[in-house]
């Protein structure tokens, strides 16, 4: 039960009419706005440029992070691994971006982890061949859908 004084989570969704895109110039201006609405809604648009993304993927505002890591998720590894050492506490949100580096991968639950997430994961970790086979025959079950990559890892090592 939440408290009378907390404030609701916040929750982001695209209306069925999308805003209008703003253009370069707009977005340009609204990325260094000190106004988190404005680099919200840059987060927001789709197409952005690599140096945009790279920008948002900073932001001193979680919610703009947690917007472009949402909407864009094919953010380069680099990004992403300067993202997690600027905000570790964005890895939860990282981890379903396509190119996530290994920090993010280890908590991404293991049900929504992919075939190529797996395969990242065990070349990242340097797992023996047959500790991998073990770990790609652990089936998705309701038990460990939630189990994160991490954990899982720990309860097949040795």
């Amino acid at each position: 039960m939440m408290d009378d004084d907390s404030p609701p989570a916040p929750v982001y969704r695209r209306s069925s009419a999308p805003s209008p895109r703003l253009t370069a110039e707009m977005r340009a201006t609204c990325v260094a706005s000190s106004v988190r609405e404005q680099r919200a809604e840059v987060a927001l648009q789709p197409d952005l440029t690599l140096e945009l993304i790279a920008r948002l993927v900073l932001d001193e505002n979680e919610d703009v992070r947690h917007m472009v890591n949402n909407i864009h998720r094919d953010i380069p590894s680099a990004l992403l691994e300067a993202a997690l050492a600027n905000h570790p506490e964005d890895a939860h949100s990282i981890a379903f971006q396509e190119e996530a580096p290994l920090a993010a991968l280890r908590v991404k639950p293991f049900n929504f982890a992919t075939r190529a997430d797996i395969e990242r994961y065990l070349l990242a970790t340097a797992a023996d061949p047959d500790l991998a086979r073990k770990f790609r025959s652990i089936p998705k079950t309701s038990s460990n859908a939630m189990v994160t990559l991490g954990e899982l890892m720990t309860s097949v090592r040795p």
